[in-house]
Formats: C-alpha cells, sequence, structure tokens
C-alpha cells in the first residue's frame, strides 16, 4: 500500500513541498540572498571562492532531463517543473513528475557549482508520490542529471543541502512497524555522488 501524500508546514530548514504543482523552492539562505548569492558563499566557506562559476539557474533546472522510473526510455523533461504523460496511449494510468527542491553546490570536485534537485513522481491520478533525488552537474552553465536515486514513499522530506560535496538530506519518516503516517522518526541521509550513481554514506 503507497503512502499518501501531504502538503507539508515549512521547514525549519527552508525546504517545503506541496505536490503535485510544488512552487520553486531552495534554501532560507538563498530566499534571502538569491540562489547565485548562496552559492557563492558556500563555495567561499570551503575555501574555493576565487573559482566559482556560475550557479545553474532554477528555470534552467526546472526545464532540464531527469532520468525517472516509469518513463520510456526513462528520461523526462519538466517544463516549468512539471511533467505528465500518459504511461501508454491507451493507459488509464498517468506518469506525473514535479520538482520540489533544489540546492546549489560542487558534486564531483571541479569547482563548478551543480545542483541536486528533489523530484516527485506517481504514477497514478491520485496524491500517492514517490520522492527522488537527483544529482545534477554543472556543464558549461547547462544542467546534466547524471545519477537519480529513489528515497522512496512516506516521507516528509525536511530540508536539503550540499556541502563538501555531499548531499545531506534531513527527513521525516517511520520506523519499521510503525504506519505509515504521522512521522516520528527524523533522520539525516548523506549521498555521494560516485561517477553515475549516488550512494548513501552510512
Amino acid at each position: 500500500m503507497m503512502g499518501r501524500a501531504r502538503p507539508h508546514r515549512a521547514a525549519r530548514r527552508g525546504v517545503r513541498l506541496a505536490p503535485p504543482r510544488p512552487r520553486p523552492t531552495s534554501l532560507r539562505a538563498a530566499r534571502r540572498l538569491g540562489t547565485l548569492g548562496a552559492a557563492v558563499l558556500l563555495a567561499a566557506a570551503s575555501g574555493c571562492a576565487n573559482r566559482v562559476t556560475s550557479a545553474l539557474l532554477e528555470r534552467d533546472l526546472r526545464n532540464a532531463e531527469y532520468q525517472v522510473d516509469w518513463a520510456y526510455p526513462q528520461w523526462i523533461r519538466l517544463e516549468d517543473g512539471f511533467f505528465w504523460k500518459r504511461l501508454t496511449p491507451r493507459s488509464p494510468r498517468e506518469l506525473r513528475v514535479a520538482m520540489i527542491g533544489q540546492a546549489p553546490g560542487d558534486l564531483d570536485g571541479d569547482a563548478a557549482l551543480d545542483a541536486a534537485v528533489l523530484l516527485a513522481a506517481t504514477p497514478e491520478r491520485t496524491d500517492y508520490w514517490y520522492y527522488y533525488l537527483a544529482a545534477v552537474l554543472n556543464q558549461q552553465g547547462r544542467p546534466r542529471n547524471v545519477a537519480t536515486l529513489p528515497l522512496g514513499q512516506h516521507l516528509e522530506i525536511r530540508d536539503l543541502l550540499v556541502r563538501d560535496r555531499r548531499i545531506l538530506v534531513w527527513v521525516r519518516s517511520h520506523a519499521p512497524g510503525e504506519p505509515p503516517e504521522p512521522f516520528r522518526t527524523e533522520e539525516r541521509w548523506i549521498f555521494v555522488l560516485a561517477g553515475h550513481e549516488l550512494v548513501r554514506e552510512e
């Protein structure tokens, strides 16, 4: 049985999710300074401010190609952060994908400001959502999704941050044996980009 996604209250660290057609979101600092300003401060903190390249623009991320389950051949292109298509011409099932958050940062150590992107997807005409983490590299100012990892269901994603080439995701979920909702367990998940895969650090 799939979990039912619901609009969430504003997260304590800045990411707000509200599928199926979320508003553009970013970190609290990015809202105050702008996405590029937050990215520059992040790079300066890591000691590479003199080598900073332009951050990926949010409008480009909201119109980029992403690899997602259920799509054939697994690639879809968002339009203003959203995608909709029938799985097959005669199928009643619909694939919907929404971009629900993003955070800038260097993922591969080349000093370019890449991005971690959160996606919500569902193959049904309902509000049951699966969550995905996408690693998007900055290739001369253009976004390229090089890895996408399913995060699962029954989640409330509270925040997203890129720091020291690691992607940090704060989530609320449920422990084994607990009902899917309300969420009682809070965790911080850490992921690193290894080639064309996102790997979770234990």
